[in-house]
Parts: structure tokens; C-alpha cells; sequence
């Protein structure tokens, strides 16, 4: 069921990129935020898909893994504009919920696989990403966690031993 939610999540972000195509819908820190979410819904179905057979152990462990998919489709449907909205005063509008939902994601990941590595701790800096640009409204910090991410993701999967 988590591996479901995310490709509704996912599906729900594609079907949106077609606006994109259209004149005067396109604004480029909510296709920057679009492109993050859909990285960030890639790597947790794959690392979600890798653990499948310790999901089931008990209810309550499954509980906490559904967690974060729901949260995911719901930071989506915040994400995603009406097809009358400008996009721009739209995201501008929304830019605090959806990095507050990004933020409290990111989190319940954390918790659900709490262990003092460095993954983690690239984890608390992107919370701590998302809540300066849910309480700044600072669009610049959106231009920033992309190259973060790109920068770390490249450090963490070609270069982990420069990280420890």
C-alpha cells in the first residue's frame, strides 16, 4: 500500500507537468519544487521497495511507513494548482504548507530509520531547509536546496569517503 500512494503521488505530479507546456503557467521555482518532490518520491519508493518484507512485521511498524507516503500525497495535492490559478501567486500562496509538509516528510523518514549516519544528517539539513523557506517565504532557499541536494547527492553516491 506505501508503493501505491506513491505513484499516486507520483502519477498526480506527472499529469500536472503538462501546464508547464502551456503559456504563462510556467514559474520556475514550482517546476524546481516539482522536480525536487518527484526525485524525493523516486528514492523513497526505492528505498521503500527494498524493505518491503520488514514492513509487515506488526501494525504499528507498518503504520509508521505509511506515514510518510500519506504525508507525500497530501504535500502533492497542496503542490498542485487549480487549472485557473496563476501558478506564481499560487505557489507564492502555498510555499509555506508545502515545505512544512516537506519538512515534517523529511522528519518521519528520519525517525523511521534513526541511526547516527550521514544520510541523516544530510536529513536534518534539509528539514532545517524547508522550515526557513516555510517561514521565510524566501525563494532563493528553493534555489538552494536543489544544488544542495544535487551537490550532496553527487558527495554521498560518488565521494563518501570525502564525507566522513
Amino acid at each position: 500500500m506505501p508503493l501505491l500512494i506513491y505513484g499516486i503521488a507520483i502519477s498526480e505530479l506527472m499529469m500536472h507537468w503538462r501546464d508547464y507546456l502551456k503559456q504563462g503557467r510556467r514559474y520556475w521555482p514550482h517546476i524546481i519544487t516539482g522536480v525536487i518532490l518527484l526525485e524525493l518520491a523516486f528514492v523513497n519508493f526505492y528505498y521503500l521497495y527494498d524493505k518491503l518484507d520488514q514492513l509487515f512485521l506488526d501494525y504499528p511498524h507498518f503504520l509508521l511507513h505509511i506515514l510518510p507516503p500519506l504525508i507525500f500525497l497530501l504535500m502533492v495535492s497542496v503542490y498542485t494548482p487549480e487549472d485557473d490559478k496563476d501558478v506564481k501567486e499560487y505557489f507564492l500562496d502555498k510555499t509555506p504548507l508545502i515545505f512544512s509538509l516537506l519538512a515534517l516528510f523529511i522528519l518521519i523518514n528520519t525517525l523511521n530509520d534513526f541511526d547516527w549516519n550521514m544520510i541523516n544528517f544530510i536529513r536534518v539539513f534539509a528539514i532545517s531547509v524547508c522550515v526557513l523557506i516555510a517561514i521565510s517565504r524566501k525563494i532563493w532557499l528553493i534555489w538552494f536546496f536543489i544544488v544542495a541536494r544535487v551537490f550532496l547527492f553527487v558527495m554521498v553516491n560518488y565521494f563518501p569517503h570525502l564525507l566522513l
